[in-house]
C-alpha cells in the first residue's frame, strides 16, 4: 500500500476531495504520495488525515440544479480528526483550552 492509499483510506473514499489535496497534504508532511507505507510513516500519515478532515469540515456546501455535495455529519468529523490527534499526542487547537496553572494576568 501506498502513502496516497493509507491516507485516503483513514479519510474515507465517500468525501469530496480530489486527489491533489491528498497529495499536497502527504508532501507537506514529507512523505512521497508513491511511497510504501510502513509503521514508521503511521504519524505523518493519520496527521495528513487530520489536516484533510479540517480540510473537509470547513469546505462550503455546493448546490448546483439538482445536485449537491454537502457534509452532514461534522461533529463526527471532528471528534474523528480529535481522537486522531490525540492518539498521536498531538493538542487539538479546535477545542478550548483550560489553564491548569493560573497566574496573575493583570
Amino acid at each position: 500500500m501506498t502513502n496516497l492509499e493509507a491516507v485516503q483510506s483513514v479519510v474515507g473514499a465517500n468525501y469530496p476531495l480530489r486527489e491533489t489535496a491528498y497529495t499536497k497534504a502527504l508532501i507537506d508532511a514529507g512523505l512521497s504520495p508513491e511511497g510504501e507505507y510502513t509503521i514508521a510513516n503511521r504519524k505523518s500519515v493519520d496527521l495528513c488525515a487530520a489536516a484533510l478532515i479540517l480540510t473537509l469540515i470547513t469546505s462550503a456546501d455546493i448546490r448546483e440544479g439538482g445536485y449537491q455535495v454537502s457534509i452532514s455529519e461534522k461533529s463526527v468529523l471532528l471528534s474523528i480528526r480529535s481522537a486522531i490527534l490525540a492518539s498521536h499526542g498531538v493538542p487539538d487547537h479546535t477545542k478550548p483550552t483550560i489553564n491548569a496553572n493560573p497566574t496573575y494576568m493583570w
